[in-house]
């Protein structure tokens, strides 16, 4: 006897099925104006849009949890705590929304002042041609200021050159577990000879041999050269196992070494 009261106050706490399709009539027709607020051009991103278009989300989003969600048909105290929340959270966005937009930020003067519009076609081009013409004067300072950097460009460019070397040197060929060069970390050994000085001493070790090429000759070919004093230790293949631009870089490293 008491289930069926019981059944009865359950189904009249859910709406029915005309409720349903009713609701979502009015949620689609409100999506609908949504959308024909910010359809035209002149109206998006305006600021007027902005309160329409959150009042109509806060309208569905009221209509989905007091129906969809039941909230309706629940406990008084249950929605009080629930639209609190609501609306805690709609005051913190908005005061976001207003905050953010008191500090949007605008260009920077000197970038409106020297802004240059892009041009296509022939329009470019001649525009192009304009500067050319207007800016013959600074291109002369240009073009020093090219040619002073010039040498500052290329001592970096050694220095680069020589770190790859020294990296070869005491990493893939493996000559710094046999050879000295002072300045150089870990070039501390004594079974071949000292290379502090290889690039002034090469050029006079053989007679109408250049520096370069004795120590292109010696790593190729370590008993092409022998120094007295030092045996023939120094492993054959040893260039086989470097890239040209390893072997290339050990060398320059090698000469640099004056």
């Amino acid at each position: 006897m008491s289930s069926e009261p019981e059944t009865q106050h359950h189904e009249g706490r859910h709406p029915t099925f005309k409720q349903y399709v009713f609701i979502a009539i009015v949620l689609f027709v409100i999506t609908a104006v949504e959308f024909l607020i910010i359809v035209p051009k002149s109206l998006q991103g305006a600021p007027v849009v902005l309160a329409p278009l959150i009042l109509l989300s806060a309208v569905k989003f009221a209509i989905v949890i007091m129906y969809y969600m039941h909230l309706r048909f629940d406990h008084k105290l249950l929605s009080i705590v629930f639209l609190s929340g609501l609306v805690l959270a709609f005051a913190a966005f908005s005061a976001l929304m207003l905050l953010f937009s008191s500090f949007t930020p605008e260009p920077r003067a000197y970038a409106k002042a020297h802004a240059v519009p892009f041009t296509h076609g022939a329009e470019g081009h001649m525009a192009k041609a304009d500067e050319s013409a207007h800016g013959s004067d600074s291109g002369d300072a240009e073009s020093h200021s090219v040619e002073e950097t010039q040498p500052a460009e290329q001592t970096s460019s050694s220095a680069s050159d020589g770190m790859i070397g020294q990296g070869v040197f005491t990493g893939v060929a493996g000559c710094a577990g046999c050879h000295m060069i002072e300045g150089v970390p870990g070039a501390v050994g004594q079974l071949g000879p000292e290379l502090t000085n290889i690039g002034t001493v090469a050029a006079t070790r053989i007679a109408g041999t250049e520096a370069r090429d004795y120590i292109v000759e010696s790593i190729k070919n370590p008993t092409a050269y022998l120094v007295d004093g030092y045996a023939p230790i120094m492993p054959a293949g040893l260039a086989d196992q470097m890239s040209d631009d390893e072997f290339n870089s050990l060398v320059d490293f090698l000469m640099s070494k004056q």
